[in-house]
């Protein structure tokens, strides 16, 4: 899990995408804690 958001880190920064790889971590970072929420109720 960890390491696939960090080989798409090294990907997406090899793109100079990083703007939008900032946008997908915040998103996903988001939608996990959101989940982990869920999961305690």
């Amino acid at each position: 899990m960890i390491s696939s958001f960090f080989n798409l880190f090294l990907f997406i920064s090899e793109k100079k995408s990083f703007p939008i790889l900032l946008l997908i971590m915040t998103y996903k970072t988001n939608d996990m804690i959101a989940t982990d929420m869920d999961d305690i109720k």
